[in-house]
């Protein structure tokens, strides 16, 4: 009695075991089937949070992350920050979707800024085809008196379903 009850525990934990991984293999497989395109390829390049050149005077460091609402339309939250108060502060964002070979810039360029400020922190709404890997370009930047910095990111790619 005792081998069968260990011969059912052994049977029950490899069916747990294989229910528990299954679905991973399930999600991965309908991301597949619902991309209209190959998956873009891994880059040395992404970073969503950037710490920029060190030898800046005002500009810190720069986050930027995209979001898939459910309803062919993405969010993406911008945040800047420099080590004091500014004139303006503020990032400028670019949608860009995986054409299969290549990202392309998707509409126009966004804008958002703040004035005499040390951070700042906006998001914006973009309308997205289902089916595509997008990302986003993201300039972060403050001006004050006669000095302007900058700093790129490109965030991490979703596949918006």
């Amino acid at each position: 009695m005792n081998r069968w009850k260990r011969a059912n525990l052994v049977l029950l934990a490899a069916l747990l075991l294989v229910v528990m991984i299954q679905p991973g293999k399930s999600y991965a497989y309908a991301d597949r089937m619902m991309s209209l395109t190959p998956p873009p390829p891994p880059s040395p390049l992404i970073m969503p949070l950037g710490f920029f050149d060190p030898s800046n005077q005002y500009l810190e460091q720069g986050e930027t992350k995209i979001y898939d609402n459910g309803d062919q339309t993405v969010t993406i939250e911008m945040s800047t920050t420099s080590y004091s108060q500014v004139s303006s502060i503020g990032a400028t964002v670019t949608l860009q979707m995986w054409t299969g070979g290549t990202w392309a810039n998707i509409g126009t360029s966004t804008t958002k800024s703040k004035s005499n400020d040390w951070y700042f922190k906006d998001q914006v709404t973009k309308v997205v085809a289902r089916g595509y890997y997008f990302r986003v370009k993201s300039t972060h930047w403050i001006s004050t008196g006669n000095v302007y910095e900058q700093g790129e990111i490109i965030s991490t790619s979703i596949l918006v379903k």
